[in-house]
């Protein structure tokens, strides 16, 4: 039985990712969001999910709590915020919360808890405006995000990177 770490578990692409995932039937899905329970799509699946409800912006110690309990074998991060015209909000739950996540992760670590692997899902928005030539969009393109959005997933970027080649996260 493998258990996966889904954040954002209600929101539009969670529900998705969700439904995949547990078409294997050895697989479990711990699931966090800030609703007081799982979106009724995923109801079907309620014997083989784990769902708490948790900010991911909480101090990192409250996801060490949860991570240390529930022993993840893998992450996959789709907590943030879409929609929002304020700066603010945007920066603090797309790259504060994906900050709490990976530093929740190091210091499980660091105790001898391992490293699960962590899938931080993107978004289109941190490339901008594309011509043509830049058609298909790669990985190689610059990040040159247009709304503040855009700039919230490109800081998300950035901060997954650096735990990956300064700390070593997977």
């Amino acid at each position: 039985m493998r258990n996966l770490l889904i954040t954002g578990l209600n929101g539009w692409t969670g529900c998705h990712m969700a439904t995949s995932v547990l078409r294997d039937e050895d697989v479990h899905v711990v699931g966090l969001g800030r609703r007081p329970e799982v979106e009724t799509s995923l109801r079907p699946f309620a014997d083989r999910i784990r769902y708490y409800v948790c900010d991911v912006c909480q101090p990192a110690n409250v996801l060490v709590a949860l991570l240390e309990k529930e022993r993840v074998d893998g992450i996959i991060h789709l907590a943030g915020l879409t929609v929002s015209d304020d700066w603010s909000a945007l920066l603090h739950v797309n790259v504060v919360g994906t900050v709490s996540l990976l530093q929740g992760i190091l210091t499980l670590r660091e105790a001898g808890w391992g490293s699960p692997p962590v899938l931080v899902i993107s978004s289109s928005a941190v490339y901008g405006r594309t011509t043509s030539d830049d058609s298909p969009i790669s990985e190689e393109c610059s990040l040159l995000p247009l709304t503040p959005y855009g700039v919230s997933k490109a800081a998300q970027e950035l901060v997954a990177h650096r735990f990956f080649t300064a700390d070593g996260l997977r």
